[in-house]
């Protein structure tokens, strides 16, 4: 749980590792509020910010990572 103390709109999560390029996907993601794109999306907005989750495909929260994120209000 990443509290901002706003709902946000959208947020975008990215490997501090990882250039954006193609492949960067698995290291990276996006949700925006109302649009409901990706099947298993690994980040969700809360009421205070946003959770951020990993799966086989995403790795968006993996230990001794770091990441950065833009959380638009």
């Amino acid at each position: 749980d990443i509290n901002l103390g706003f709902r946000p709109r959208a947020v975008l999560v990215l490997e501090s590792g990882m250039a954006m390029q193609e492949g960067a996907y698995q290291y990276s993601a996006m949700v925006v509020e109302g649009l409901n794109y990706a099947y298993g999306n690994p980040v969700t907005i809360s009421d205070a910010g946003f959770k951020v989750y990993s799966s086989k495909s995403q790795l968006t929260n993996q230990s001794g990572l770091k990441y950065f994120y833009i959380a638009i209000r």
